[in-house]
């Protein structure tokens, strides 16, 4: 007499075999657990086989199929389905949709059936930036030898105390009034002050 064996938690079939006679009582065989004798229907592609207690059902087996999160946190990342049952009961917030490359300055958004890109927001503005960052940003912005040479054209004790920070202080501070200064001489309005701050912070 054939048996089938299913799963403890999830009822899932798991193999059929000969169940075994009771060598105490010739023609009774001995049940073991989580077998049971109910026709076990055939098997279909993309369907397990599951046990409810009293008889077979089959339900969608979508385990090793890769998904992509919807879920804002994880938005994009892989899902890997590993239960049985009805994608969107076991991978929830879920697309089979791959997302595509995201393009720099962009962040993946999903809106409706499609993938979709939005602008990055601006980073934050930093109030301070190394010496080393600042003259680099310079550097890369073609300014540095401006900013030398005004430095270098400033007269008096205003100018002496001026070269003496551009020499020696380890920081730019964005709200130091010859920062100001620097910016109004360079012809950069407060936005292309920003951005040259920025873009120092990142180097």
């Amino acid at each position: 007499m054939e048996v089938h064996h299913y799963h403890p938690e999830t009822g899932e079939y798991l193999g059929t075999s000969q169940a075994m006679q009771d060598p105490l009582q010739p023609g009774k065989f001995i049940y073991q657990i989580n077998t049971t004798q109910a026709a076990l229907p055939d098997p279909a592609p993309g369907y397990a086989r599951v046990f409810t207690g009293e008889d077979w059902e089959q339900r969608e087996d979508h385990r090793g199929e890769v998904r992509y999160s919807l879920n804002p946190e994880t938005l994009g990342a892989q899902v890997k389905v590993d239960k049985i049952g009805p994608v969107d009961e076991v991978a929830p917030e879920t697309t089979e949709k791959e997302p595509p490359e995201i393009p720099k300055g962009k962040r993946l958004l999903w809106e409706s059936i499609n993938w979709q890109f939005e602008d990055l927001p601006p980073p934050p503005l930093p109030r301070v930036v190394t010496m080393r960052q600042g003259r680099l940003a310079l550097l890369q912005a073609g300014m540095l030898a401006s900013v030398n040479i005004a430095f270098h054209n400033m007269h008096g004790i205003e100018g002496e105390a001026a070269r003496v920070e551009w020499e020696y202080a380890q920081e730019i501070w964005r709200d130091n009034p010859l920062t100001g200064k620097m910016a109004e001489l360079l012809g950069l309005d407060e936005a292309g002050l920003d951005d040259l701050f920025r873009a120092a912070v990142a180097l």
